[in-house]
């Protein structure tokens, strides 16, 4: 009965969520992962969240919740804002095949709907290319959902209305065109509204796509992209990424130190040697000069990133270093960090105060909460003291140095 009641509330796109709102079933390829979207209602908000495992509610088991760290084989995130949680099942084998979304209801009944994974070795029989996908604002995307049967396909948004010919879903125009094995989706004229997750759906088959929609980066850098503060330990050393224009990719690039420009000191410059307490580094590809700055002192507060003109102003952008004692008010295990094509890597981002935390690519967008940055997957998980961000699935295009490394806000 679960099973087609899940079923019945993505079509008939109901406003009020009493429960929980999932896909029924999806097909999934053994060795892959899949990321399964859960719609809660507002009264669910702060409430633990959870993934259980097994045929029968009664007796499945926990494989991963929102207060608790997330494993290898699973993980979770939770948007409270879009009152959605998705659960991501990695590694997938034929022994994952029926699991159920929950939320903790204390002192009574926890709420939870089912849904089941099919897992061939084979094309599963309905897919997409990318499960995640980034649109800019005003702009499109296509989606291509592939099928290996014939009869209606639905493109459905979660918790809302369907289309299965051209129309339109919340405000954004969607057109659709098919074939005999594939539907081609095309959503245009993109708003920040459109972001959110979206379902193929052909006969007792469902696939989620999740939409991030983003302002389009400012592709020409007119001077220097850089932090504004950043706290640090005494004795450490600290690596700060400059970003610039295209038309200083030729330019000598230096660090000057001083809280005024025009009174500041030269420290290191990519025409002449580094010194031991300062490096620099020229990634002209990127469009990326790199300072590093060791043995921290308390002198070391004011710097400014420049770039040379020969025959003119310097351009020029200020940062401040706040220099402490203790732990950092802001930091992390490693600035540095390896990645595996398609596999992911973690980062903790330890921090002292409340308030909100982004994950952000220099130059690029933000994050706030789990989605997606330049196609490449983010989950982030927030507690007390850590917000831990996981960037799977990477791609050459997730490739960054620590001079162009997204930062933690």
């Amino acid at each position: 009965m679960a099973v087609h009641l899940s079923f019945f509330l993505i079509l008939t796109g109901l406003t009020g969520i009493h429960g929980i709102t999932t896909v029924s079933e999806v097909s999934v390829k053994a060795g892959g992962s899949i990321s399964i979207p859960c719609l809660y209602g507002s009264q669910y908000r702060n409430h633990v969240k959870y993934l259980c495992k097994g045929y029968y509610f009664r007796h499945c088991s926990y494989a991963v919740k929102t207060n608790q760290q997330s494993s290898g084989k699973f993980s979770i995130s939770d948007d409270k804002n879009q009152r959605i949680f998705t659960v991501t099942i990695n590694d997938l084998m034929d022994t994952d095949a029926d699991y159920w979304c929950a939320v903790e209801i204390n002192g009574g009944s926890d709420v939870e709907e089912y849904f089941h994974l099919s897992v061939t070795t084979d094309l599963p029989r309905l897919y997409v290319d990318h499960q995640e996908i980034t649109g800019f604002h005003g702009e499109k995307i296509t989606i291509n959902c592939f099928h290996h049967n014939s009869g209606e396909m639905k493109w459905c948004r979660l918790g809302g209305s369907c289309l299965s010919s051209s129309g339109s879903i919340d405000g954004t125009r969607v057109t659709i065109n098919a074939s005999s094995s594939v539907v081609t989706v095309t959503m245009s004229e993109l708003t920040t509204d459109s972001s959110g997750w979206y379902l193929c759906v052909h006969r007792d088959l469902q696939m989620p796509v999740h939409l991030t929609v983003t302002e389009k980066p400012t592709t020409r850098i007119h001077g220097i992209t850089t932090v504004s503060n950043v706290s640090v330990k005494a004795g450490g050393s600290i690596s700060i990424p400059c970003l610039y224009g295209s038309q200083y990719r030729n330019h000598v690039k230096y660090l000057c130190k001083g809280y005024y420009f025009r009174h500041c000191s030269y420290a290191v410059k990519t025409n002449q040697r580094s010194s031991g307490k300062f490096l620099i580094s020229d990634d002209k590809n990127q469009r990326i000069f790199t300072v590093t700055i060791n043995d921290l002192m308390d002198t070391d507060a004011d710097y400014w990133c420049a770039v040379e003109i020969n025959g003119g102003s310097d351009v020029e952008e200020y940062f401040h270093l706040s220099v402490t004692r203790d732990l950092p008010r802001l930091y992390v295990d490693h600035q540095e960090i390896t990645g595996f094509h398609g596999e992911k890597i973690t980062i903790n981002c330890f921090h002292h105060n409340s308030g909100e935390m982004k994950w952000c690519r220099l130059g690029g967008s933000c994050l706030s909460s789990s989605g997606s940055i330049d196609g490449t997957r983010v989950t982030i998980n927030a507690s007390s003291s850590v917000v831990t961000v996981t960037m799977s699935e990477l791609t050459t295009d997730s490739l960054l140095t620590d001079a162009s490394a997204p930062h933690c806000y």
